[in-house]
């Protein structure tokens, strides 16, 4: 798989949340939802997540990546090893990701405008990778899933984004 479908898949995850930010009211932000995250802590852990691999895939960036010998994980096999984990660890958490109280105040409005902002530079990360790249780096040690690649950490990040949307949609009936 080049970079452009990876943009792509990823981008359509991205546009799933935009298009749950597009309609999430303020009333619904803040109400509970049985003990676990409300909408607006859930929106604030997927905009740090987000947020930190376009950091972590910008050109300054690319000063922690670390050379990678082994062959990227699958998609599926990212996807499956991460259900598996949080089936084994379901309070599992990355505190780096941790709901922010500044984020969870934000308005519908004022959280459309931070993830647009965030997709484009994420976007433009992604796209600007070569593909002799994507697997030739570790980015990031994911808590449960161990190393990731650059490729490794695209699939994640489409798939948690995508994973949380569907969250998202669920806490907003």
């Amino acid at each position: 798989m080049t970079a452009i479908p990876l943009s792509a898949s990823l981008a359509t995850s991205l546009q799933a949340m935009a298009d749950f930010i597009g309609i999430v009211t303020g009333e619904q932000l803040h109400r509970p939802q049985n003990g676990k995250w409300t909408i607006a802590q859930e929106l604030s852990h997927i905009y740090l997540a987000d947020y930190g691999t376009s950091r972590l895939l910008s050109e300054a960036g690319r000063a922690t990546w670390r050379p990678e010998a082994r062959e990227s994980r699958s998609f599926e096999a990212i996807k499956a090893g991460y259900l598996e984990q949080l089936a084994r660890f379901p309070g599992a958490n990355n505190p780096n990701t941790n709901p922010k109280p500044e984020l969870e105040n934000l308005s519908p409005a004022q959280w459309m405008e931070r993830w647009q902002s965030m997709t484009t530079q994420l976007l433009a990360h992604v796209e600007a990778i070569p593909e002799t790249d994507l697997d030739a780096y570790t980015v990031w040690k994911h808590p449960l899933l161990g190393p990731f690649t650059v490729r490794e950490m695209i699939y994640f990040t489409d798939y948690h984004t995508q994973h949380h949307a569907d969250i998202l949609s669920r806490k907003a009936m």
